[in-house]
């Protein structure tokens, strides 16, 4: 209440930068006028008056949190290992711009597992796709609109390379993102010989210490300072 925020370097750090004071009695006033400004000009600042808060420099990492173990100060990050998306690639297949994909009942179906839960027989609209874009568009709506996939909140993205090589990836990161073939009747998009290319974990630093990664989130480590900080490092380049 009459301190400064530990920690905090805004351009506020106390209540009374606020407009919020203590009285002769023990009870607390605040000037209207002043809090309005502050909240109007540096909401943001107010709020680490108030509440834990982290600031970061890098524009590719969110601070997520912070516990009561957390020791209050400022600690390096660095990144060793970026979290990447599970994706299935299949092998080229012809332009269908120039040579038309045609799905019927013997050539439309096949079972898929993406990030460990197995999906149900799916099967494509049977039609001539003259498009690569079209027939991506079919296999993502068809993927994603499985019930076991829908249920476990899983969703993936679907599209045709440069090469004509089709490319299934689950929208999650880490270790437990990954898409695989189950059973395959789609002779037509190059399925037959797909590789699957799992994801892996963000890994790095945080104060000078080993970090634990789950998909994008790195935590700082147990027993450390920064212990209890919640990061998400969605991108850029590896180092500090």
């Amino acid at each position: 209440l009459t301190a400064s925020a530990d920690g905090f370097n805004g351009p506020f750090s106390t209540l009374a930068e606020l407009g919020v004071t203590t009285q002769a009695n023990g009870t607390l006033s605040i000037n209207d006028s002043t809090l309005n400004a502050a909240l109007a000009d540096n909401f943001d600042s107010v709020a680490g008056v108030f509440a834990q808060v982290g600031s970061i420099a890098d524009s590719n990492i969110s601070f997520e949190g912070a516990t009561a173990n957390t020791v209050v100060g400022s600690y390096a990050v660095s990144i060793t290992q970026l979290a990447t998306q599970g994706n299935l690639s299949g092998t080229a297949i012809s332009d269908p711009g120039s040579s038309a994909v045609v799905l019927d009942g013997t050539n439309n179906s096949f079972a898929l597992t993406v990030n460990g839960v197995a999906s149900a027989s799916i099967s494509l609209t049977e039609g001539t796709y003259n498009s690569a874009e079209a027939l991506a568009a079919e296999i993502q709506s068809r993927i994603n609109g499985d019930a076991a996939l829908s249920e476990a909140g899983i969703n993936v993205s679907v599209a045709f390379n440069a090469s004509f090589e089709l490319q299934i990836t689950s929208t999650s990161f880490g270790s437990e993102s990954g898409v695989a073939i189950n059973s395959n009747a789609t002779t037509a998009l190059g399925l037959a010989g797909a590789v699957a290319t799992a994801g892996v974990d963000v890994a790095g630093t945080i104060g000078g210490v080993a970090a634990t990664g789950n998909g994008q989130l790195l935590s700082a480590a147990s027993g450390s300072d920064a212990e209890g900080v919640r990061l998400t490092i969605s991108g850029g380049a590896l180092g500090a």
